[in-house]
């Protein structure tokens, strides 16, 4: 049975690789994804799977359910 993680920050993603290959075991090794898009995650061990959101439409959203939710 396979696990994943999803890491909003790279940088604790990229930790915890480097936890998982210090401590690995032959048996699991879970896959993380984390949100951020950067270059740094082609050169880990394993290749950390990177994802592009869009903050600036995903703030406008945010703003516009509290608008709506505001304004009843």
């Amino acid at each position: 049975m396979g696990y994943a993680f999803f890491v909003i920050m790279t940088v604790i993603a990229v930790g915890m690789l480097q936890c998982l290959n210090r401590y690995k075991s032959r048996y699991y090794m879970p896959s993380i994804i984390s949100c951020g898009d950067i270059e740094e995650g082609k050169f880990t061990k394993p290749m950390l799977t990177t994802i592009h959101i869009p903050n600036d439409e995903m703030a406008k959203f945010a703003v516009s359910l509290l608008l709506d939710r505001l304004n009843g």
